[in-house]
């Protein structure tokens, strides 16, 4: 019987990977095509993806202006614009009582 596919395969790669590491040999120039092309490819990919011109552009949400905001909530809102209810009053976290402040007795 002749040698299965497997035993083909690794009797190939155990060459291949022998003579890949000699200078001058078809392996050796494969294998500086095969790295040169490949590295090429992923410098001009990442340097695509760093600087946004072509492939790998990011979205960004559109920016509208204030106005055309209102106009888009004016009509789908049916005329009333929709906006958060506003305080009466700002709390102020750092309240300093007056000099004439007196508590009021707590009741019991």
């Amino acid at each position: 019987m002749g040698v299965s596919l497997k035993g083909k395969i690794k009797r190939w790669w155990m060459n291949h990977s022998r003579l890949m590491r000699v200078p001058g040999s078809k392996q050796f120039r494969q294998t500086a095509w095969f790295n040169g092309i490949l590295f090429g490819a992923l410098w001009v990919l990442k340097d695509e993806y760093d600087n946004e011109r072509g492939v790998f552009k990011k979205k960004t949400p559109n920016e509208f202006p204030e106005d055309e905001i209102k106009r888009w909530n004016q009509g789908l809102s049916g005329g009333k614009l929709l906006e958060p209810p506003k305080q009466e009053k700002p709390v102020d976290p750092m309240w300093v009582p007056p000099k004439d402040y007196k508590p009021q007795p707590k009741a019991a």
